[in-house]
């Protein structure tokens, strides 16, 4: 609560409703070209759920989804759960992320 002390303490989290706007524009020119890699969607139980999956759907060609027990700041909130659902997909035989490698430092 230290962030928020003071006059201007809730300044910095009122940024990302001030820049939705900004955001949304951007969204709409990135949204002519289809995202092509796996990408992987996770929606909170508690809060935006399968939406997720219909979003991104929209975007993107090869989406894998999933609905966990949370609500919005889900890798915080069972970041166990995110960790599995990132690895099972990236270990997945003959997926592009299986085959990706990290660049070396």
């Amino acid at each position: 609560m230290r962030t928020f002390n003071g006059n201007e303490g809730v300044l910095g989290a009122l940024g990302v409703y001030r820049a939705a706007l900004m955001t949304m524009t951007q969204t709409e020119e990135l949204a002519a070209t289809r995202v092509r890699v796996p990408v992987i969607g996770v929606g909170g139980s508690l809060s935006r759920g399968d939406a997720v999956a219909r979003w991104l759907a929209e975007l993107c060609d090869h989406v894998v989804t999933s609905v966990i027990e949370g609500g919005h700041f889900l890798p915080e909130e069972q970041p166990a759960q995110i960790k599995d659902l990132v690895l099972r997909h990236a270990a997945k035989p003959g997926s592009d992320t299986h085959r990706a490698r990290l660049p070396r430092s």
